[in-house]
């Protein structure tokens, strides 16, 4: 290509994941500091990003990996480092890095990381660079304690051992320091990308059309759509939909030479194991197609999600099962087109209010089969757990219960088999994509709790059936929901603590669309029984694309598609609650979701927690993380470490404070318990390595307690004659963070949920606007 001049479809050939309007402000912008037009010499380059111009190493680093000429950058290659930075998959992005921090090396030495690090110091404002020396950052990723598992012979490396890019891939991909660059990434993501953003503002582009593809060399023609981050494809005179794919990191490239004629003019999609190569009529509509692809695929947003922040818009907390259960209960029977639930565990026979006596339209299953009747969908997406057999509370039996009660229930179990070690964790239901709740509460037995953490129901008005439990205890296998799985004459229940989060309006869509991705993943991936069940398309509500004549299809617009919001007066109620901004963040891969994994949870963690200024508050059911040490992989208690440390130092006042069950789940003489309760101690105060550990090293004249504290909590109560007591088990997975943002969802603290490609994870990330205080 050459430049100038360069339309903004000719842009669309650069291979970046930028659609033409980004690529044309980047263009206007590169013009007005290259004085040839074509690239940008050192002096050129540091006239636009001055804080590099007194810098050597960072400067020699990007000439040399980005350059093929040492001494400029073209336009191309300037391009497509900021889509990288921006937009590209993480396996992309961690190729960037350690070529810049390597240069012309195939290993990165601890001296080199130590220049790195200072020069950024010296370089980038102090917004963009975490506020820690050079030192503490050498020590974390080539410590003993860091490299220890690492080693092939055993041995302890010595800081002077250099870091290849497998033991990068292994050790470093979850840093915060490593993933921001040290600081490079953000400053030009602050310089350039959201600057553009700002200025482009809001774009939903929509596009809909005749697409060709050639299949054993014969050419078919289908109706595709791309809306709301989908590509939607639909087949036969009565046009229903046949494949629904998320576009979420897509890539997406024009495949033809523009400056010859062509038959047909073909472009690559590229999304997971979806690739396909379409092919348009003319030039102009494959480059129209490829420019609205790659809007609707931008997935680089803040944390790396698949979704901006939205807002500001009401949001409302619910503490307890109770709570949330009674919401859902008003909610539900207010659906007009659709429902989703999804869930690590569903039961469908599960009480939502617990009036005395027991109301059986209050039930799950009931209410959702009255919704079913009046012509809502209803779709249930729950993870198939390991167990054999049918027993109430398994997700065969829920699927059976729930699609004998009516054909507009849809339950799809998932995954059909593999992998064997992960599940599905997010928990979430949306109603007509526009009220959500997501938190740690799960839709079944022992969930429900009213504040008061009673240990004893001898009455069985509160907790009916198998509602009265205590995991610590063997429990009775029967398949009756109303028989007890304990003795409540003898055994006291578990009281449960948890905590969930309503949302609205495109805060609820975002939630929605993370459902219709993996619902329409399961449903195609999985064994045949599921391929005769619907697919769902990212619309407010049941779209009348089904009845369009694939014959006058040129005939309609998008407009004519568009569908308008139903109305629910419960987001009047909401709107009394202070409004929030509110952005989903995810844990999801292939085998969940169909793509490449998103851990925009675990970076929103680290975020918020290296940018707290008063206090750090987290309640969740685990508290399995690392110092510096390759394994676990996450690194949310070295964040901790790091904060605490910066308080000491500056002497300010700061806290952390910790609440966690006393132990996880199951028999405490069990050999999976005690390696949990092994892995929290480490984590906690057990060696060096661990939180206390570290920070009296550091500090060992400082009383740490006065900076961190782990607690758990207790309830007791009168069972016949003698007193009992439980602990209250925290299930809840919160984040809260000066009063000023919160992160509430499914995650719990350790690699399963924060790594991305194990378990699947949903949470919200609410933060104050100047008017509002959480």
């Amino acid at each position: 290509l050459c430049l100038p001049p360069m339309n903004a479809h000719h842009l669309l050939f650069l291979p970046t994941h930028f659609d033409s309007s980004e690529l044309t402000y980047i263009l206007d912008d590169f013009l007005v500091w290259s004085p040839d037009g074509r690239s940008l010499s050192r002096d050129d380059f540091t006239r636009k990003f001055t804080a590099l111009k007194d810098s050597k190493v960072i400067l020699d680093s990007l000439f040399t990996s980005i350059a093929a000429e040492n001494d400029k950058i073209t336009f191309q290659e300037y391009v497509r480092f900021m889509s990288v930075l921006a937009r590209a998959p993480t396996h992309e992005r961690r190729s960037l890095i350690f070529h810049l921090v390597a240069g012309h090396e195939s290993t990165i030495s601890a001296a080199r990381v130590s220049e790195y690090v200072r020069e950024g110091h010296a370089m980038f404002p102090a917004s963009v660079v975490a506020p820690y020396t050079a030192e503490e950052v050498v020590y974390s990723q080539f410590s003993d304690d860091h490299a220890r598992k690492g080693s092939p012979d055993g041995r302890e490396p010595s800081l002077a051992s250099p870091m290849t890019y497998d033991a990068f891939e292994r050790n470093a991909h979850l840093d915060p320091d490593w993933y921001s660059g040290f600081g490079l990434f953000d400053y030009f993501y602050n310089t350039i990308i959201i600057p553009m953003d700002n200025t482009l503002g809001r774009r939903d582009l929509s596009l809909s059309g005749i697409l060709t593809k050639k299949k054993k060399g014969v050419a078919r023609s289908r109706f595709f759509i791309v809306r709301d981050g989908f590509l939607l494809k639909y087949k036969g005179k009565d046009q229903h939909l046949q494949r629904a794919i998320s576009l979420s990191g897509a890539q997406v490239q024009l495949c033809f030479n523009p400056d010859e004629s062509h038959r047909s003019y073909p472009f690559l999609v590229r999304c997971g194991t979806y690739v396909r190569k379409l092919r348009a009529a003319t030039a102009d509509m494959a480059q129209e197609w490829v420019h609205v692809s790659r809007a609707n695929a931008k997935a680089g947003y803040r944390y790396r999600s698949y979704t901006p922040v939205r807002g500001p818009s009401p949001s409302t907390f619910y503490v307890g099962g109770r709570e949330y259960f009674k919401k859902l209960a008003e909610i539900l029977p207010l659906a007009q087109h659709e429902i989703f639930v999804c869930g690590w565990s569903i039961v469908g026979e599960l009480y939502l209010t617990r009036d005395t006596p027991l109301r059986e339209e209050m039930r799950l299953d009931n209410i959702l089969a009255e919704r079913a009747a009046a012509g809502v969908q209803v779709y249930v997406l729950v993870w198939k757990e390991k167990k054999f057999g049918v027993t109430v509370g398994s997700s065969r039996h829920l699927r059976k219960e729930l699609e004998e009660l009516h054909p507009n229930i849809h339950v799809i179990r998932h995954p059909p088999l593999k992998p064997l070690s992960w599940s599905h964790h997010q928990k979430f239901v949306v109603v007509d994509q526009q009220v959500g709740f997501v938190g740690g509460i799960d839709l079944c037995y022992m969930r429900y709790e009213d504040g008061c953490f009673d240990v004893v129901d001898p009455s069985s008005t509160k907790y009916p059936g198998k509602d009265y439990g205590n995991l610590n205890y063997p429990r009775k296998q029967t398949g009756d929901y109303r028989m007890d799985q304990l003795d409540r004459s003898k055994e006291p229940r578990m009281p449960w603590h948890d905590m969930a989060v309503g949302v609205t309006g495109e805060a609820a869509r975002d939630l929605g669309r993370n459902f219709i991705q993996r619902w329409n993943f399961a449903r195609d991936k999985s064994f045949v029984r599921f391929k005769g069940y619907p697919l769902i398309q990212p619309t407010m509500a049941t779209s009348p694309l089904h009845t369009f004549d694939l014959r006058n299809m040129a005939a309609y617009t998008l407009s004519d598609m568009d569908v308008v919001p139903t109305y629910h007066p419960q987001i009047d109620e909401l709107s009394a609650s202070q409004p929030v901004h509110v952005q989903m963040v995810r844990s999801v891969g292939q085998w969940s979701a169909g793509q490449l994994p998103e851990d925009s949870i675990y970076r929103a963690y680290m975020d918020v927690i290296l940018g707290a200024q008063n206090y750090v508050y987290i309640q969740n059911q685990f508290f399995i993380s690392s110092t510096g040490s390759q394994f676990p992989q996450n690194r949310i208690a070295m964040a901790l470490v790091r904060r605490i440390g910066l308080a000491i130092r500056s002497g300010r006042p700061f806290h952390v404070v910790v609440v966690l069950p006393v132990y996880p789940s199951g028999d405490l003489s069990s050999a999976r318990t005690k390696i949990i309760v092994g892995y929290t101690q480490r984590t906690i105060g057990w060696g060096t390595g661990s939180i206390i550990g570290a920070l009296q090293r550091e500090f060992p004249t400082v009383d740490i307690g006065q900076y961190v504290t782990f607690s758990s909590l207790r309830s007791w109560g009168q069972l016949q004659d003698r007193l009992v007591t439980e602990m209250v088990y925290v299930h809840s997975k919160v984040l809260c963070v000066d009063d000023r943002v919160a992160i509430i969802g499914s995650c719990n603290i350790n690699d399963r949920s924060m790594v991305g490609q194990r378990d699947s994870e949903m949470a919200a990330v609410l933060e104050d606007t100047p008017s509002s205080s959480l």
